[in-house]
């Protein structure tokens, strides 16, 4: 029986190789140009599957190499070497940049994930925080977290849980080469691989966000890595005739030109499977094998003094470039040759004094070394522990410490109860609220209870996308002041009857199964005289939270005449969907478009961010220009009004906009958080208008003339 006193190493495979160290260098580049600008290489976020495929070389090669008397040794050995290299120099990157967001980024849709993203980072598991969400990678909300990049390093973590375990049992009996047990451990990593693989390509097809950040859809690239340098570890399996020596000196020139080609051309939307593919051969070829001479064209180019630098410096590039490009991103805009030079620069000072001040120290310190593996650990695992508390804190008091003044006011900006604001009188009812999920979308529950004056007999529905959301203040408001049982039927970006063109083929499946759902549910339950709030946004967008749209000519769109003959198309059909309530006797009460802007609000109100690109228009637009774009939409609403004596037409407009011109604030106080949706002060601000109209009409006190 073979002694299993300690593992032999291979110390023939551990030279230092300089080539990979470069080829981490293009790596880190490719992907640090990508997300800088992704049209100067449009498959560049491939960089880090190359990544992928030198991490499971290298420590595969560190792991087998090392010796250690028990598998707990080896263990332990293994994690304290790990921690030493990632933990440290991501701790303090995650804890920098979770107190700059916190200073410069307020919360909105498109910071919604940040927060639990980072928290998760600290224990490798923020790829499974993104991959349950519906973002993928290439999606707003990924591109503007600070923490996103963070989903490799779990990929990574995840897979060092389980293959450690297997290279020990194959390192053990590295020396037989016909060991079962070798064999067996070699044969289970490569079973692991190829089930990876074949998840892989099932989720790039039926779940996009799963392949990109899951484990089980990225082990493969990895483990691939690993098994090169298993299989050529034994210089003895090695030997090669003249003419297949010749063959192999071509390899890594076939894979320069297929890595080429994948940074080049890889299709964002046909990946990890099959472009991931590529990248890894590539990558597999330009490494080789654990003997691998570096005297090769293309691996002396690797080996280049300068790649080399950057390669050993490639973890803290890539930890700091993401979250200053985001930053950026979010404050001055990172859209200009000049703001990308200071992207660069700002992430190379800070990889630089990451990599030499907190990097190497806790790698090479013989006072680190000095004490026990255990020792180490724990110490690693409270680091983490204390920068989770310390990111919460932050958090925790972000409306005391962010620049941003929508963090610092959040009563105004985000959607809340009216009653914070004095003016409004107390309210003759208390409110219960509840939220139930509803064919896709969801009902909020607005019930007034013990109320200090009878119940109205007729209760208020709400249907559409964000815009009925948006009112829930207000809303609430008219429920708790005049006792009124309220429901907020929602979907966002699903609004019922948009006027822009007819509900089928203009919105999604799960849309109409979600109005038709509503309709068929209301025609069922509310009561002649109950009323029908319709309120979305039914306008063309200049933007949305994360850019600008650069609409050539609005009122093309508004005007053409393809946008006529689809408005006619969709007046007649909106008599359809509006039927089951005539037939009941149910009000129905159109809210007119409010004024849209061409920036977010929220992004573009502080002295930090005024001039980022996507700030156009200065949350200022000219108010003939804006009722000129709406009148269409007013238009045929006022054309339904006309035919049915039920429908009536409320307008917040002269609300919003008295002047002549419109603006996204009053009393320096904002009426909208981005370019369309209200504010709580927003809400303040109609609420009376809005109630009284409410009010006259299931009174009969509404006048036709005044509606309509």
């Amino acid at each position: 029986m073979q002694a299993y006193a300690k593992i032999s190493p291979v110390k023939t495979a551990t030279h230092y190789r300089p080539d990979i160290d470069g080829l981490r260098a293009i790596a880190v580049l490719s992907v640090m140009l990508y997300h800088l600008n992704s049209a100067w290489l449009p498959g560049g976020f491939a960089g880090v599957d190359v990544f992928f495929v030198i991490s499971g070389f290298v420590v595969t090669a560190s792991l087998v190499n090392h010796q250690a008397s028990s598998l707990g040794a080896f263990i332990l050995g293994f994690y304290t070497r790990r921690m030493a290299r990632i933990l440290p120099a991501l701790v303090v990157t995650l804890v920098i940049s979770a107190l700059l967001a916190t200073f410069f980024i307020p919360f909105a849709w498109l910071s919604q994930l940040s927060e639990q993203t980072v928290r998760y980072a600290f224990v490798g598991l923020s790829n499974w925080v993104l991959q349950n969400n519906a973002d993928f990678y290439f999606a707003p909300r990924a591109e503007f977290n600070p923490y996103t990049h963070t989903w490799s390093l779990g990929v990574e973590e995840q897979f060092y849980v389980i293959v450690p375990i297997l290279l020990f049992y194959w390192a053990r009996h590295q020396g037989n080469a016909r060991t079962i047990i070798k064999n067996s451990a070699l044969g289970i990593l490569s079973v692991l691989c190829i089930a990876s693989l074949a998840v892989c390509i099932w989720a790039s097809k039926n779940n996009t966000a799963m392949a990109f950040y899951f484990i089980g859809s990225r082990f493969w690239e990895l483990g691939f890595g690993a098994i090169l340098f298993l299989q050529t570890q034994n210089p003895s399996t090695l030997t090669l005739v003249p003419w297949k020596k010749q063959l192999a000196a071509g390899i890594p020139y076939v894979g320069a030109i297929a890595l080429a080609a994948s940074f080049i051309a890889t299709d964002p939307n046909a990946f990890p499977w099959p472009w991931a593919l590529l990248t890894v051969l590539a990558s597999l070829m330009l490494i080789g094998g654990a003997h691998t001479s570096t005297n090769n064209g293309v691996r002396r180019l690797l080996s280049n003094g300068v790649l080399v630098w950057v390669g050993r410096r490639s973890y803290s590039l890539y930890l700091w470039h993401w979250p200053v490009y985001v930053i950026l991103r979010w404050t001055i805009g990172l859209q200009s040759g000049s703001t990308e030079v200071l992207a660069l620069g700002i992430t190379l000072v800070l990889a630089t004094l990451s990599y030499h001040f907190i990097e190497q120290p806790f790698r090479q310190k013989t006072w680190i070394k000095a004490r026990s593996n255990i020792t180490q650990i724990l110490f690693f695992i409270m680091l983490a522990i204390g920068g989770y508390f310390a990111v919460n804190t932050v958090f925790k008091h972000a409306n005391k410490i962010s620049f941003s003044k929508v963090t610092r006011h959040t009563s105004d900006w985000y959607l809340n109860s009216l009653q914070i604001y004095p003016e409004v009188a107390p309210a003759a009812c208390k409110i219960q609220r509840s939220i139930i999920d509803f064919h896709g979308g969801k009902i909020i529950h607005i019930i007034p209870t013990d109320c200090q004056i009878p119940m109205s007999g007729n209760a208020i529905f709400v249907l559409g996308d964000s815009h009925a959301e948006m009112l829930d203040p207000s809303l609430t408001q008219i429920s708790a002041s005049q006792a009124k049982l309220v429901d907020i039927y929602t979907l966002p970006g699903c609004s019922y009857i948009n006027f822009q063109a007819p509900m089928q083929g203009q919105f999604s499946e799960q849309c109409i199964a979600f109005n038709e759902a509503v309709r068929e549910h209301l025609a069922s339950t509310a009561k002649a005289r109950d009323l029908i709030i319709l309120s979305s946004l039914r306008m063309t967008r200049y933007g949305d939270q994360w850019t600008d749209f650069r609409i050539p000519d609005m009122y093309q769109k508004m005007y053409g005449g393809e946008a006529v003959v689809k408005r006619q198309a969709a007046v007649a059909d909106a008599v359809q969907w509006l039927k089951p309530f005539a037939d009941h006797h149910l009000f129905v009460l159109f809210i007119e478009p409010t004024p849209i802007f061409r920036a977010p609000n929220f992004r573009c109100s502080d002295w930090f961010n005024r001039s980022n690109p996507v700030c156009v228009g200065h949350n200022e637009q000219d108010h003939a220009q804006l009722q000129q774009l709406r009148a269409p939409i007013v238009q045929a609403m006022k054309q339904l009004a006309k035919s049915n004596s039920d429908i009536y037409l409320w307008d917040p407009f002269p609300v919003l906009c008295p002047g002549l011109s419109c603006t996204t604030f009053a009393n320096a106080r904002p009426l909208y958080f981005d370019g369309d949706h209200l504010s709580n002060y927003g809400n303040l601000t109609i609420y009376p208008s809005l109630s009284q109209t409410i009010a006259q009409i299931q009174t009969g006190r509404l006048s036709m003339k005044a509606a309509k």
